[in-house]
């Protein structure tokens, strides 16, 4: 008689860290045939409400959970970079939010959007953003930053940011203010024959 296949779903964000993404791959492929693994990408927003909705198992967010019925583990927070036109900032190698005073924040899609509070940061500098200009792709990006006094916010070690270091544009570091995006684990309590599988997870995040 077979042996019984456990069904594990799994769901990552947009923006999830390449070398994590490296290391939940790693983990899938130990789990070996007795699991079958579906992975999923979602909107972070969406999380919880599926996990709630038994509609997937085990999702990397870059929101926690509120729900009394949701456990979330914190993985690790990572810092977030000014990508835009080499030209504005010659030589240098990091940026204070106060330095994109009169620029524009080029946003992605809606789901992509900064926290309230670094929301705020922009607001309160006088960097303006306008809600009709969007990129949905590392190409879109490119075009709507080149010759333009305009800047996106990435994960420092995204691939967008590599990508936009390739093609010429400047990749720089805050200074001065916190800006960064956290990435949890969320489950849901009650499943713990799950447990070993999350266990392998947290290990390799914590690598």
């Amino acid at each position: 008689m077979p042996a019984a296949v456990t069904r594990v779903r799994i769901a990552i964000p947009d923006a999830l860290n390449p070398r994590h993404r490296t290391q939940i791959a790693a983990v899938i492929r130990e789990l070996g045939p007795e699991h079958r693994v579906e992975v999923r990408q979602m909107p972070s927003l969406s999380m919880e409400a599926e996990l709630l909705a038994r509609n997937t198992d085990i999702v990397f967010s870059h929101v926690p959970a509120v729900h009394s019925a949701l456990n979330t583990t914190l993985l690790y927070t990572e810092s977030l970079a000014a990508v835009l036109d080499a030209s504005h900032f010659p030589d240098r190698k990091s940026l204070r939010l106060a330095d994109l005073r009169g620029f524009t924040h080029l946003l992605g899609p809606k789901h992509w959007e900064l926290s309230q509070l670094n929301r705020h940061n922009l607001v309160d500098l006088g960097i303006i953003t306008d809600s009709a200009l969007r990129f949905s792709d590392s190409g879109g990006m490119h075009l709507l930053l080149a010759n333009e006094k305009r800047f996106v916010i990435v994960p420092l070690e995204s691939d967008l940011a590599c990508e936009a270091e390739r093609r010429g544009f400047a990749v720089l570091p805050f200074t001065g203010v916190e800006l960064s995006l956290t990435t949890y684990l969320v489950r849901r309590s009650e499943d713990t024959s799950l447990s070993p599988i999350v266990d392998a997870f947290l290990t390799v995040s914590g690598e």
